[in-house]
């Protein structure tokens, strides 16, 4: 083995351990209400469209692809003074599913920040790092771009190249995944 495979195969390796911590060392930290910093009175924040694309993998034993994107929206509206959060998501297909909702009127039984739908918000971030991170190391492993989201064509490049451009990628999401140490002020 030659000394650029072993250094690629030892990135990859430190690349999965610092994965792997990162999920495991994830704290689920829920917004409150108050982190919305919403206006007065009535109003309709309806998203109309979704974020960024999350890739995830289904794991589903007769899917020939495994690797699928979804992107979410969230909605805030309040009318007649009830605030209502919803969240939808939506496929690369173009199909929405309604996922969750919360209003205000649920908050002496169920506080915002023990919602199901803060939880889902708290989690959001970090699962686009997530999948991503764990789609380009499979990409590398595997020498395919399922969802077809590189910029490079994996047959256009050396496989040492497509390899090294795959390690960046989940490097560069990894690092989100990571607790920071930096204290930020106001």
């Amino acid at each position: 083995m030659s000394k650029k495979s072993e250094a690629l195969k030892s990135r990859r390796n430190d690349l999965y351990r610092r994965f792997w911590n990162a999920q495991k060392n994830f704290k689920l930290e829920t917004p409150d209400l108050e982190s919305f910093d919403l206006p007065d009175g009535d109003f309709d924040y309806s998203s109309m469209e979704a974020g960024d694309w999350h890739v995830f993998c289904c794991g589903e034993k007769d899917c020939p692809v495994q690797w699928h994107k979804v992107a979410y929206a969230t909605d805030l509206v309040r009318k007649n003074g009830v605030l209502t959060i919803t969240e939808n998501s939506v496929d690369s297909d173009g199909n929405w599913d309604f996922n969750d909702e919360w209003t205000d009127e649920n908050e002496v039984e169920q506080p915002f920040a023990d919602s199901d739908i803060a939880r889902s918000m708290a989690r959001n971030n970090f699962e686009f790092f997530q999948g991503w991170a764990e789609y380009w190391l499979d990409c590398a492993a595997s020498m395919q771009d399922p969802v077809g989201d590189s910029i490079a064509n994996p047959g256009d490049m050396m496989p040492s190249e497509w390899y090294a451009s795959c390690l960046d990628s989940a490097e560069q999401n990894i690092k989100y995944m990571e607790p920071t140490k930096q204290e930020f002020t106001k």
